[in-house]
Order: structure tokens, then C-alpha cells, then sequence
């Protein structure tokens, strides 16, 4: 039986992170220009799993981001909770965020299909911009100015609120970073890898914040290359120097730290 609970605009929902720490975000807004999500905002701060701060002390924290989902996914779930209200709903800062989309990027196609978009797609000349409430507009190319306020629109599942609470991005693939970088939070190590089908080398990434700090290359030969801060050059392998948004990963792309560990400490079979 589904669970009974009614959710009202302020609403305050818990998000246990299974790290030790839990997180918190807020109901302010439902959407009916975009298919009646919830507007939410999600604050920066996780607290230890025993500490139970104030409401009051809840809504006064810094906003990490804001989003559209639905809410009674993520409680039937039991992915979140809701632990009270608060009439602060931080009105004043819908106009300080813009929702926004590519007109490639197509949400009616489902998250299985989304996540095998074509990777070469091109430059977008039309993005569909408007605050939370209000009707999208198409203003062209989306300007330099708006990258740095503008939201990823569409409603979005629980698994990818999470994610963004976590990592401080979304794992989705998204051709919406395809213009806006993805920006991981300064302590999150994150695990990617990539495929060269000219090469056929697999390179396997280990990322702290936006740096990679270790970087292992995979021949199709089964060598294997390890670079790292400490040693960031081997023959012609250089360790990457890019930030971690300047690549558009795909879903698939990323990995737990075990399969990246598993490949680090694997054994080079040219020794």
C-alpha cells in the first residue's frame, strides 16, 4: 500500500546518502508549465546520519541547486522523507535561476534511450529558457552569461536528484552538458572511462573535484599505461589536464571506484 502522505509547498525532504551523511532539500514550487513537477531546492550541507539540525538552520543553508522531479516517486521509494515544513520557501530566489533544455534534447523518448544519444550530435541553435512557473522560450543559442544559472529542465527522477546531491552533477547522459559543464563538488571522487575505437585503448579516470588524479591506459594488447600526480608522464601518455566537465560523459561511461580499482592494480600483461 502506497504510503499516505500529503505534500504542501515548504515542504522539508531528508535524503540519507548511505555514506554516513544525509542531505536536505525543499518543496517551493509546482510547475505547471512542465508537467507539474516539483521545484525544489537542495541545500549544500550534509550532516551526519545521528545529527538533526533545526528547521530553521535547514533553510538558512547555502542552495546547492535547483530541480524539477516528482516527489511521490522518491518517497515510495523510500529514497526520501519528509521531516516538516517551513513558510521560508526562498520566494526571492525563482528569478535568480533559469530552467533550460536543447531543442535536441527530447524527454518524451524514456531515460534507456536518452542515455544512447548520439555523442556527435550538433551544435544546438535553439534552447527553450524560462523561469521556474513560467512558459520556456526559445532565444536561440543559449549566451555564455546563462551557463552559469541555468538549470537542466525536464522532470527528473528521484535516481538522478540523488546523484546531483551526491556528486553535485547528473550521471544521465544529457546533451544539455554538451554546452553546460558539469561541475563535481571539490571533495567527490568520481570514476569514468573512455573508449577510443582508433586506438582501441580504454582509458579509466580517476577524478578528484574537477582534476584527474589518476589515469590508467588499457591497450588492445592488454598493456597498461598508470599515470598519476605523481607521475604524470609515461612514453606518450600524459595524465589528462582537462577539467571533468569539459568531456560530455555518457551513463555508460561512468564507474564504481572497484571497477577502477580493479584495473589500477590489475597485472600488465607485457611483464
Amino acid at each position: 500500500m502506497a504510503k499516505r502522505i500529503v505534500t504542501r509547498i515548504g515542504d522539508i525532504f531528508c535524503v540519507e546518502l548511505g555514506n554516513g551523511y544525509k542531505s536536505y532539500f525543499q518543496y517551493m514550487l509546482k510547475d505547471c508549465h512542465y508537467l507539474g513537477g516539483a521545484v525544489i531546492r537542495a541545500f549544500k550541507t550534509n550532516y551526519p546520519v545521528e545529527y538533526e539540525p533545526k528547521i530553521e538552520e535547514i533553510v538558512k543553508d547555502e542552495v546547492a541547486f535547483h530541480a524539477l522531479t516528482y516527489l511521490r516517486a522518491g518517497i515510495d521509494e523510500n529514497t526520501w522523507y519528509k521531516i516538516g515544513n517551513s513558510k521560508e520557501i526562498g520566494q526571492e530566489e525563482l528569478k535568480s535561476f533559469v530552467f533550460g533544455l536543447p531543442q535536441e534534447e527530447d524527454t518524451t523518448i524514456g531515460y534507456e534511450k536518452a542515455n544512447e544519444l548520439d555523442a556527435n550530435m550538433e551544435p544546438y541553435e535553439h534552447w527553450y529558457v524560462g523561469y521556474a512557473g513560467c512558459e520556456r522560450k526559445d532565444i536561440g543559442k543559449i549566451p555564455e552569461f546563462l551557463k552559469s544559472i541555468i538549470e537542466c529542465d525536464g522532470v527528473l527522477p528521484y535516481t538522478c536528484i540523488v546523484d546531483r546531491i551526491r556528486y553535485g552533477y547528473y550521471t544521465w547522459t544529457m546533451t544539455f552538458y554538451d554546452e553546460v559543464k558539469r561541475k563535481p563538488w571539490p571533495w567527490v571522487d568520481s570514476y569514468v572511462r573512455k573508449a577510443d575505437p582508433l586506438t582501441r585503448e580504454t582509458t579509466y579516470f580517476h577524478f578528484h573535484g574537477s582534476r584527474a588524479v589518476r589515469e590508467v591506459i588499457v591497450d588492445c594488447d592488454g598493456n597498461i599505461t598508470r599515470l598519476s600526480c605523481e607521475n604524470p608522464v609515461d612514453g606518450c601518455h600524459t595524465l589528462y589536464a582537462g577539467d571533468f566537465g569539459e568531456i560530455n560523459w555518457r551513463y555508460k561511461e561512468f564507474i564504481t571506484e572497484d571497477a577502477f580499482e580493479d584495473v589500477w592494480n590489475k597485472s600488465d600483461k607485457s611483464r
